[in-house]
């Protein structure tokens, strides 16, 4: 009986042991320089198609990546000015349409405010509480998300998070189905092809 359990013993070590030496890391895995160096191409490609948001993100990978690039945090900074600057330019060209009582181009430049800059609250507000009435309602579906809607309505996924905030709604956070959303009408040749695509779905 002993020597059954030294054999059984025996078997359960060689049987490890084949196991240990036969387990081979995935070749699937990326090293954080290959990873950094893919991050670094998307950056410069959202930057030549003016997805500046897109293109911050991605240099922020890259800088959390590859700590020794000195690059890329420089990068990030002018793109952080670029961007903050071009946000106010659009937001103060909204105001001033809107004074003059051209409220289809407000809009228009209030969206592309919050397009170059999601937390810019006053270009939120003025979407919200000065143009709500530019507006018309729309009910979640399953399976609907800020980004689907925004692609099946204005034919730009992108703009899914200026409905989160029109709606000031965490863009982040799943839709529930029923829930009403405003959507802003663009202008005033949007609205025809807006409702239409509201019947469509």
């Amino acid at each position: 009986m002993k020597s059954l359990w030294l054999w059984a013993l025996l078997g359960i070590l060689m049987l490890l042991s084949a196991c240990a030496t036969s387990f081979v890391p995935p070749q699937s895995v990326m090293s954080p320089e290959a990873l950094s160096e893919v991050y670094r191409q998307r950056a410069l490609a959202h930057e030549k198609r003016g997805e500046l948001q897109e293109a911050l993100l991605a240099w922020r990978v890259v800088a959390q990546l590859a700590s020794e690039n000195t690059l890329a945090p420089r990068i990030i900074e002018t793109l952080e000015r670029g961007i903050g600057k071009a946000a106010e330019v659009h937001f103060e060209k909204g105001q001033k349409l809107m004074r003059t009582g051209r409220l289809d181009e407000a809009m228009r430049e209030f969206l592309i405010t919050l397009r170059l800059s999601p937390e810019h609250k006053r270009a939120a507000y003025y979407l919200r509480n000065r143009l709500h009435d530019r507006s018309t309602v729309y009910i979640v579906r399953p399976g609907d998300s800020f980004t689907r809607i925004a692609f099946n309505i204005y034919g730009d996924g992108n703009l899914g998070y200026v409905i989160a905030y029109y709606n000031d709604l965490d863009p982040h956070k799943p839709l529930l189905a029923g829930k009403n959303l405003r959507l802003p009408i663009v202008d005033g040749s949007d609205a025809p092809r807006l409702q239409e695509q509201l019947d469509l779905l």
